[in-house]
Formats: C-alpha cells, structure tokens, sequence
C-alpha cells in the first residue's frame, strides 16, 4: 500500500487510490478464475448422457429404461393386459 503521508504532508485520496487499483486488480483476478474454472468443469446438466443409456422406452406410458429386466418388470405390473410385452420390439 502507497503511504498517504508524503514529506509530512498528506496527500488527499493517495490512500484510498491505491486501495482501488488493488480491488480492480481483485475483481480481474476472480473474473480470469472463474472463466478457467468454466472452461475446466464438466456441465452440471447430465441429460445428455442419460439420453444416451436409455435403450427401452415404455410404448404405453412412454417410461424410459436402462435394461430390458425393470422395463420387463414394469410393462408386466403396469400393463398386464397389453400384448407388447417384448421390451426387445419396443422402440428406443
């Protein structure tokens, strides 16, 4: 920090500008850190990836799955009376 005293006398402001060339100084800093940081962090969002592991999709209510077993499970407890019971013939 520049002293505000100069030759024993103090200089108006001297003080207090200083203090704001460091808190601009701050303020690029922590911009120049967070635009690193969202270049570096993987999006929050994961629906891209979930669309891609859904490989069964319910032809009824349209419930997506994962595996054939729980859409299996599903299709027998929800939809006894249909005859789409195949999750293979389902559409992804």
């Amino acid at each position: 920090c520049i002293p505000a005293v100069s030759a024993g006398r103090e200089r108006p402001g001297a003080h207090r500008h200083a203090a704001m060339a460091r808190g601009q100084q701050k303020i690029q800093a922590q911009k120049k850190a967070q635009e690193k940081a969202a270049k570096n962090k993987p999006p929050k969002s994961q629906l891209a990836a979930r669309e891609k592991a859904v490989k069964y999709k319910c032809p009824v209510c349209l419930t997506q799955f994962t595996s054939g077993v729980p859409a299996k499970e599903h299709f027998d407890a929800k939809h006894p009376k249909d005859p789409r019971s195949d999750p293979e013939t389902w559409p992804a």
